[in-house]
């Protein structure tokens, strides 16, 4: 997350998050407080083998090489 702030100082522009599958690498505690950094104002983009129901925004599912929006 430092580096988001860093990557915002140094172009003067928020960066967009790329995060693929990493809430199965976070114990619940972690997951948390990468969720409640999510909800300040980064476009992120996140992958998951689950559909989460903590995540706001919009949601596409990739389902036989297509993506759907959800």
């Amino acid at each position: 997350m430092a580096e988001l702030a860093l990557a915002e100082q140094k172009k003067g522009e928020k960066p967009v998050l790329l995060l693929d599958d990493v809430m199965s690498e976070l114990d619940s505690g972690r997951q948390e407080c990468l969720l409640s950094l999510l909800k300040r104002d980064i476009q992120t983009f996140i992958t998951d083998t689950k559909q989460r129901s903590d995540l706001s925004g919009h949601l596409f599912i990739v389902k036989g090489g297509k993506v759907l929006k959800a």
